[in-house]
């Protein structure tokens, strides 16, 4: 079984269908049949649920994607809201990973190996982007080093797996890439 971490801006286009990402989808997509038929396991940082949220409400009030009427957005968000969190509670779909100190302890390397590839090419991970690294890093520790793939849409986390492939877990940057067969 492989098992994957999953950043919160691919989890978004899955639940939320604005017309954008249409692969993020269907590649998301297959993973959850995966998931579904126990081929796979799926972790998402228990702060990710809350940026997933987030990025539900933004799009369905702020950026008023799904009506203009305050009962369309609510309706939306409650529809998104629903899907998302059944997934997730009782880890239907979704293992929620919880934070923690050793997470954090590593992310000063992770900061370094950023700033080399930062300096160069300009993308500076956010401190969530770090904690997602590290959070892999412990779960590759776990599940051996080609257990685990961090899926994200995100150029800094991938960027960060790029400057040493053999230190940092596997990364997929799922909107250039589809998930590879094997994996599934």
């Amino acid at each position: 079984m492989h098992y994957f971490l999953l950043d919160a801006n691919v989890l978004v286009p899955y639940y939320c269908d604005d017309g954008e990402d249409r692969s993020v989808r269907r590649r998301i997509g297959e993973l959850m049949a995966c998931c579904a038929a126990k081929k796979v396991f799926l972790f998402v940082p228990n702060f990710c649920v809350a940026e997933v949220l987030k990025a539900f409400a933004k799009k369905c009030w702020q950026e008023k994607i799904y009506g203009g009427r305050a009962s369309d957005a609510r309706e939306a968000f409650d529809k998104f809201r629903e899907a998302f969190l059944d997934d997730v509670v009782d880890s239907k779909l979704l293992y929620s990973y919880e934070l923690s100190r050793r997470h954090i302890r590593r992310s000063d390397e992770i900061y370094e190996a950023a700033a080399k590839h930062s300096f160069r090419e300009g993308a500076f991970p956010s401190a969530f982007d770090v904690l997602i690294v590290s959070m892999g890093m412990n779960l590759a520790r776990i599940h051996g080093p080609k257990g685990l793939t961090i899926i994200t849409a995100d150029r800094p986390i991938y960027d960060i797996y790029r400057t040493d492939v053999k230190f940092f877990p596997h990364t997929i940057n799922i909107l250039e890439t589809d998930i590879p067969k094997d994996l599934l």
